[in-house]
């Protein structure tokens, strides 16, 4: 319990990390279902939009962890930052994949 008693705001970092993988999972769920094919969206577009999150998420991240002390918002920057690294980590992963799976393609 001494370790919640120092921690002024226990929570924030795993919203932060939330509303970032909330983003991140919404645009995956919507190029499944093609939500926006309607308007003209391909898989570019959703992937552009994954990427820029998750940069986005980064910097945000990082603003939010140097803007305070123990502040909940440096918290919630946190939880932000480790979303927005993981959603690159996923994206440098599967361009991995790709360059590998093209690599090994005999025609």
């Amino acid at each position: 319990m001494a370790d919640i008693d120092h921690q002024r705001h226990p929570g924030m970092a795993p919203a932060g990390f939330g509303v970032t993988f909330g983003l991140l999972l919404v645009v995956v769920l919507a190029y499944q279902t093609g939500a926006l094919a309607g308007a003209g969206w391909a898989g570019g577009e959703y992937a552009n939009t994954f990427v820029g999150i998750a940069l986005a998420s980064v910097v945000v991240g990082t603003v939010m962890v140097a803007s305070g002390k123990h502040s909940r918002w440096r918290r919630f920057g946190v939880g932000v930052l480790v979303g927005g690294g993981l959603g690159i980590a996923f994206v440098l992963v599967a361009f991995a994949v790709v360059l590998y799976a093209l690599s090994t393609l005999s025609v």
